[in-house]
């Protein structure tokens, strides 16, 4: 990302931002962005969801310390989410939408966590979000 922003500013700078220059410029840096996309979408579709569900839901239950109660909500929604991320990965759509439909689930999984965590474990699992990617 500071390469980017070091080209952009460059270019910016130097006046090339006219017409169709950045988006000539920045081309690379897309392309690559969408390979390293289509390569992780790929990957993520030869692995079952329950697998990682599981992987998933350890990570979680040690990062922000559920209680037992908690527990089997955390893996219904994990298991759900894990189901869905893969049917995106699987579909033969473009990359783009595959990244909308993945942005669509993960915000519909934190929305059904925040239901579940309190405040503190849910400012942990934003925090691990920041971390993952």
């Amino acid at each position: 990302m500071i390469v980017r922003a070091t080209i952009v500013a460059f270019l910016l700078g130097a006046g090339f931002a006219t017409g169709g220059c950045l988006r000539i410029a920045t081309a690379p840096l897309r392309a690559e962005r969408r390979e390293k996309a289509e390569t992780a979408f790929e990957r993520l579709a030869l692995v079952p969801p329950e697998t990682l569900a599981a992987g998933l839901t350890r990570r979680m239950g040690e990062a922000l310390a559920l209680t037992p109660a908690q527990q089997p909500q955390v893996e219904a929604i994990t298991l759900n989410y894990a189901r869905a991320l893969h049917a995106v990965a699987a579909n033969a759509d473009s990359v783009r939408e595959k990244t909308r439909a993945w942005r669509t689930q993960r915000n519909a999984k934190a929305a059904e966590l925040k239901a579940i965590l309190s405040s503190e474990q849910f400012t942990r699992f934003d925090a691990m979000k920041d971390e993952l990617r």
